[in-house]
């Protein structure tokens, strides 16, 4: 009896900590990638009832038509190793929304044959969001014509795109923990600098214009923004030039 007892404690844990998760959590054949279980959250997420996921080649052929070129094979692959796995891949929900998934997945063999599938999906379609909105910032600034500067509030580069390069005739790696004054030529009027500096510590964007030397040693002039970068408790820590 304490032992029955013990059990259904487990059990009842169990449950409650799978119908809360805010993961859908599954378990599946290893062969036919069919649903037997998954999780009320299933339901919540993609709008399909429990029942409908467990229905044949329902994993399949809800699977974004751009993954299921690779993922069952990855997803066949994986299982024959036998050891855990994740993967991330999307599947279209019943109002037609885009659900992006991380999927943790535990193999569970039976005479050393993968017999089960069981894991949990976590939906990352907004992260996912955030890095390809990272991933469109970056190639608009690398592939910009304007030479960009980022600095920390010591001053020291901490990135410079392609344009910098070319205008200036320095590579990357000979800026990079370096202090813009390289660029000095000693031409450009001191109260520049104080002025440029009275504003940006103030958090105040500033224009104006230097006159820069090359690596080669040639000068040329250049009219630059720079603009102090906030973090949401209002500090600053780099500064933007372009």
């Amino acid at each position: 009896r304490a032992a029955e007892d013990i059990l259904r404690a487990s059990e009842q844990r169990f449950r409650d900590l799978v119908n809360t998760t805010d993961g859908i959590v599954w378990e599946a054949d290893a062969t036919t990638f069919e649903f037997t279980f998954v999780n009320p959250q299933a339901e919540r997420l993609l709008g399909y009832t429990v029942q409908e996921w467990t229905q044949p080649e329902f994993w399949a052929r809800h699977l974004h038509p751009q993954d299921r070129e690779w993922a069952p094979a990855h997803r066949t692959a994986c299982t024959a190793r036998g050891e855990p796995y994740n993967l991330e891949y999307r599947l279209i929900a019943r109002d037609g929304r885009t659900v992006w998934v991380h999927d943790k997945v535990t193999v569970v063999a039976k005479d050393g044959t993968p017999r089960w599938l069981r894991g949990i999906m976590m939906d990352v379609s907004e992260r996912r969001k955030s890095d390809e909105m990272v991933r469109k910032l970056s190639l608009a600034v690398e592939q910009s014509s304007e030479s960009i500067v980022i600095t920390n509030t010591k001053s020291e580069i901490e990135y410079v795109n392609e344009a910098f390069c070319q205008t200036t005739g320095f590579r990357r790696d000979e800026v990079l923990g370096k202090k813009p004054n390289i660029l000095h030529s000693g031409q450009t009027p001191p109260e520049t600098y104080e002025a440029m500096w009275k504003q940006l510590v103030q958090g105040i964007p500033w224009k104006g214009e230097f006159i820069n030397r090359r690596k080669d040693g040639s000068e040329y002039v250049e009219f630059a923004i720079v603009t102090p970068i906030h973090q949401p408790d209002g500090s600053i820590s780099h500064y933007v030039a372009v």
